[in-house]
């Protein structure tokens, strides 16, 4: 969606220009490059001949810059995921306890849980540690771009600006919303071991035994989530709160401004 988008202000211009300029269609009125190349080429526009490499280097860097950007992201989404499948991995395997009933090998495979269940502690402490100054800085992002993007609809009529604000807005919007998804699933899936541990047969285990599922436990019952520098954890609802304070915030604005116009008029 990304790369098709951006089709729209690299590849397109490019190949309807030179395609007019090889029939001779006249006049030719050169578009202006993906990205700003006056401080590197200097009257890019004075010919076609100096534009068209400056337009292909400018898509090219564009869709590097692109490609760059999602699969950062594509990253951080699939060691989330990977990470909430541990988790669940771990509950499906505590759910299997009671089916040990040699006390060597339950005492084997819940060491071998408690283990994989301490990587799966470590892991989201570490994406935490890692996404949550980029969360906050998104979820403000979003929430400027969303009152802005409204508050220039409201009171302009530009067709062209609009579509390139609503690009990154949607750009934005879509990469909060997978993040809240997947930070729900990681809360969801690390507190639903408790649960496992509790319907397990525990009482009929040995106390050193009991000890270990309880500390589980215990450890199970704390918050594992993904933050926006500590403020808020990322989840379905706190996206529906971000877009009800953009919309608060434009509500605002649109007021502010209507007002003021009334008076300086």
């Amino acid at each position: 969606m990304v790369y098709f988008q951006a089709s729209t202000y690299g590849w397109v211009p490019l190949i309807t220009t030179t395609f007019r300029y090889s029939i001779g269609k006249e006049p030719l009125e050169l578009p202006s490059t993906v990205l700003e190349a006056n401080f590197i080429i200097f009257d890019q526009f004075a010919n076609f001949w100096v534009w068209l490499p400056t337009m292909f280097t400018s898509v090219m860097v564009q869709y590097c810059m692109l490609t760059l950007m999602s699969s950062n992201e594509c990253l951080f989404w699939n060691l989330l995921h990977h990470v909430s499948c541990l988790f669940k991995i771990v509950r499906m395997e505590i759910a299997r306890l009671n089916d040990y009933k040699d006390p060597v090998a339950f005492k084997e495979q819940l060491a071998v849980i408690a283990e994989v269940h301490e990587v799966c502690f470590r892991s989201a402490r570490r994406l935490e540690s890692v996404l949550s100054p980029v969360m906050a800085l998104l979820y403000c992002s979003c929430i400027f771009q969303t009152c802005y993007l409204m508050f220039i609809v409201s009171v302009i009529d530009d067709l062209f600006l609009l579509a390139s604000m609503v690009f990154l807005l949607q750009y934005t919007v879509f990469l909060i919303f997978a993040f809240s998804m997947l930070g729900t699933e990681l809360m969801e899936e690390s507190a639903s071991i408790s649960t496992a541990i509790y319907n397990t047969q525990w009482y009929e285990r040995a106390a050193a035994e009991r000890r270990l599922l309880l500390f589980m436990q215990m450890r199970s019952n704390r918050v594992v989530a993904i933050s926006a520098a500590k403020f808020f954890y990322l989840t379905r609802s706190t996206f529906g709160r971000a877009m009800r304070t953009a919309f608060s915030f434009f509500t605002i604005m649109q007021q502010f401004y209507e007002e003021n116009g009334v008076g300086n008029h």
